[in-house]
């Protein structure tokens, strides 16, 4: 019985990952969009009316963009179910490639599961509702910006995932992405029972328009 119980006790933990890697991915994906369109990245036209989490957002249409977004997600699944992925980063740069903003969600994870924490859809819904008018607190970006997503996980995972050859990730230094004496605007944190998702950016005071 012993064995039997052990067994039985490691497949709801798996499960229980899977749910909470599951959701966060979800959540990211959904506000990576947003951020792209109230941060103007790509043109307005591009994107359509949806609903999640009982909110309106906004979806970008572009295929070849919607697919380096899924491919993205795949490849953190698994290091937010083995709980190693600390944060994940979208970083905004100017056309000539210096870091203007970086949007961070950082991760820090619980021995609980999802089924515990009150009311999920309405904690997921307050971080689309403060993303969606973050506008309000950080400066215009110059136009033709760019964005790439960095992933925050251990090296070994990092080593591996340099060697995918489906979609590698390459390994750099946060330094390298985070812009010039920026200025940190939180934005929301949650507690998902399961994982807490704290959401700030961090803005650089050499743009222009920058407080």
């Amino acid at each position: 019985r012993t064995r039997e119980f052990l067994v039985e006790t490691r497949t709801e933990l798996c499960m229980a990952s899977e749910q909470i890697a599951d959701v966060v991915c979800e959540l990211l994906e959904v506000a990576i969009h947003a951020i792209l369109y109230v941060r103007d990245i790509y043109p307005a036209r591009l994107f359509e009316r949806r609903k999640k989490y009982a909110v309106p957002v906004q979806m970008c249409r572009h295929p070849e963009l919607n697919q380096y977004i899924l491919n993205v997600l795949t490849s953190i699944h698994p290091w937010i179910v083995k709980g190693s992925a600390d944060a994940v980063a979208l970083v905004v740069s100017s056309k000539d490639g210096v870091p203007l903003e970086r949007f961070l969600f950082e991760l820090e994870y619980f021995s609980k599961s999802l089924s515990e924490a009150k009311d999920l859809e309405l904690l997921l819904r307050s971080i689309l509702l403060k993303l969606s008018v973050c506008d309000s607190v950080l400066s215009a970006n110059p136009p033709e910006c760019t964005f790439a997503i960095f992933a925050h996980t251990r090296q070994a995972d990092c080593e591996a995932a340099s060697l995918n050859e489906a979609f590698p990730w390459v390994p750099e230094p946060t330094a390298e992405h985070s812009p010039a004496r920026a200025q940190v605007v939180p934005l929301k944190s949650v507690d998902l029972s399961a994982v807490r998702v704290q959401v700030l950016v961090q803005e650089s005071t050499t743009k222009p328009g920058a407080s």
